[in-house]
């Protein structure tokens, strides 16, 4: 970092021209430095559980540690919103721009300062593969991933296994390769096994408990919600 005199002549359109009598120099640095790449020790999916293990914590733990702080944030969150006299708007769509939902609430309340609008979203986390391929997560709201999570929890399932030729049976609209990602998929997150034959899968103890509550909280919560908040 360094200082520099002021030169003498600019061109007359920049904004150091406008104010050069009143400008005794100039302070130089770097605004900011971008590095791009891929961190190669960190974003595969054992990086966070090497961590964990290190500090002598469980990989389970990681959720008791951070539910008081989600907890918080989102009471915060909708505290602000009370005070405001908003409304929480949940996006559904990939291709909805918030700029145009803005636009139109501004038309009607003007452009006053505050608070304008809450958006609320949920968005699939990715896992990666031992070659650090990405691989995102399921998105209960897109009937693609909500046909294959009801799929996987069929009750013959629990008992023959998963294979890709038998969820082709119920699955029709997608070819055996699409299938095999969908259970790299649902393996990487945890939510499914491989047991004994070595393209027999099933679902596990934690998959069971995730995609039931998730599925719960859709029907019974979520969607009844949105239903009600929806403009008549």
């Amino acid at each position: 970092m360094e200082t520099t005199p002021a030169p003498a002549a600019f061109e007359s359109s920049s904004l150091v021209a406008r104010y050069a009598a009143q400008i005794a120099g100039q302070l130089s640095c770097f605004d900011r430095v971008i590095i791009t790449g891929s961190l190669m020790e960190v974003c595969h999916p054992a990086a966070l559980e090497r961590q964990l293990h290190g500090a002598g914590m469980r990989c389970f733990d990681l959720g008791v540690f951070a539910e008081p702080l989600r907890d918080a944030l989102r009471d915060h969150a909708v505290k602000l919103v009370r005070e405001a006299g908003l409304e929480v708007e949940f996006l559904q769509r990939k291709n909805f721009r918030k700029e145009d939902r803005i636009a139109q609430l501004l038309a009607r309340r003007g452009d006053r300062p505050g608070r304008v609008h809450v958006f609320s979203a949920m968005e699939p986390c990715p896992a990666r593969d031992e070659q650090h391929r990405s691989y995102r997560g399921f998105n209960f709201f897109a009937a693609g991933d909500l046909t294959v999570l009801l799929a996987i929890l069929r009750g013959e399932y629990h008992i023959s296994g998963l294979s890709n030729r038998r969820l082709q049976r119920v699955l029709r609209d997608r070819n055996g390769g699409q299938i095999r990602r969908v259970l790299k998929r649902l393996r990487l997150h945890g939510l499914i096994r491989k047991i004994g034959h070595p393209y027999k899968y099933y679902v596990t103890a934690l998959g069971q408990k995730v995609l039931l509550i998730a599925l719960k909280l859709r029907e019974h919560l979520i969607l009844p919600t949105l239903a009600s908040t929806a403009p008549t």
